[in-house]
């Protein structure tokens, strides 16, 4: 027994060990921010806004993540997408033109309304999200031999979408992070960086109201604030 464990711990050990260093390294381009709503009150890891773009290419040039989990972290950045949008992605969803474009399905469980005290679903809505241009050799080797129905991150076997908790384990594991933290980075360098109101973000991320809109810009107006502060506390030193 003991020696039928000891392997399977030691590949837990090596497996940690393999990320630490990474983790290490691409702890720089994170931050820790709040997220708060009418009732959301919690720590969330993002990319900082001034580090966007050399996080993109900092995980484009690692050699330790594979080329789908590039594509994975990298889209859902550039399309302020859910994990779950990303991992249901097919090739026919694709327009790889000279702007790469993507059509995000909206998730239908998230698409429910209450009419007369019951709850009803909603037809399915899309959205389209531009596709970051430096990963469209990826894109177009990964889906070169797939079918326009072929989900483009799926098991060998079983052909359906990798699991969203496999994903998020494996974003523990690399980054220290959830993937929940890439869809709220994007949408705080939109904030931040293109100047877009609160009505944009809701208009083209499809959020049923602009109140869940203002959930994400009241993390980017926390960040400001802060970064203001401490300007001016070295001001006053």
């Amino acid at each position: 027994m003991i020696l039928g464990v000891a392997p399977f711990l030691l590949g837990g050990f090596m497996i940690k060990r393999k990320w630490k260093l990474f983790q290490e390294r691409v702890a720089e381009f994170f931050e820790t921010v709040q997220r708060t709503g009418a009732d959301i009150k919690h720590n969330i890891i993002v990319v900082k806004t001034e580090r966007y773009h050399d996080f993109v290419d900092f995980i484009l040039k690692s050699p330790k993540v594979e080329d789908k989990y590039k594509l994975i972290i990298i889209l859902q950045l550039s399309t302020a997408s859910r994990i779950s949008e990303i991992l249901n992605l097919k090739k026919k969803d694709f327009d790889l033109g000279a702007t790469p474009l993507v059509t995000i399905k909206v998730l239908k469980k998230r698409l429910t309304r209450i009419k007369d005290g019951v709850t009803c679903s909603v037809t399915p809505k899309e959205r389209i999200g531009v596709v970051d241009p430096k990963i469209l050799p990826l894109i177009k080797e990964l889906v070169e031999n797939l079918s326009d129905n072929d989900y483009i991150f799926s098991n060998r076997q079983t052909k359906k979408p990798y699991s969203r908790v496999g994903v998020w384990l494996q974003y523990q594991q690399m980054m220290g992070t959830t993937t929940h933290g890439f869809r709220h980075s994007r949408i705080n360098y939109i904030f931040e960086e293109q100047n877009y109101s609160v009505e944009d973000v809701a208009n083209l991320l499809l959020f049923s109201t602009r109140e869940i809109a203002y959930t994400y810009h009241n993390t980017n107006i926390k960040k400001t604030a802060l970064r203001l502060a401490e300007k001016e506390k070295h001001k006053v030193a």
